[in-house]
């Protein structure tokens, strides 16, 4: 039994809502339908730029780990040449000191043996009289 009052219009068609099968009133319209697409695809692209910005923060530290082993290298590098030059140095001094004044030839063969090809050498003197 269907009872329609024509003075009331929205109970009618509330009336004739409830007499619809659910799958016409829940149809999706091409609004709704538009609207969940482009959800979807918001949605899509922000993972998308949260993925891209971890993997730029990953290799900005990865660039990061490799210039500091780099520099550690380096550094390490230079130190043991400076090491080797403070040695040689103290080396001469000490081989003064024990064997007391020695002449300009045997200087130059100590000279040439500590100094070699090294390329960090610009001079290496002993003042003759100075004390060590």
């Amino acid at each position: 039994m269907q009872l329609v009052t024509l003075v009331n219009h929205s109970s009618y068609e509330a009336h004739f809502a409830l007499m619809q099968p659910r799958s016409v009133i829940n149809a999706p319209t091409p609004k709704r339908a538009l609207l969940a697409g482009l959800g979807a695809a918001l949605i899509v692209i922000a993972i998308s730029q949260v993925i891209a910005y971890g993997s730029d923060k990953s290799q900005a530290l990865q660039r990061k780990d490799l210039a500091l082993v780099n520099a550690s290298e380096l550094r390490s590098i230079l130190e043991s040449r400076a090491n080797n030059l403070l040695s040689a140095a103290r080396g001469i001094v000490a081989y003064v000191e024990l064997h007391g004044d020695i002449g300009q030839p045997e200087f130059e063969r100590l000279a040439a043996s500590l100094v070699g090809d090294n390329p960090l050498v610009v001079n290496l003197a002993l003042l003759e009289g100075s004390t060590v």
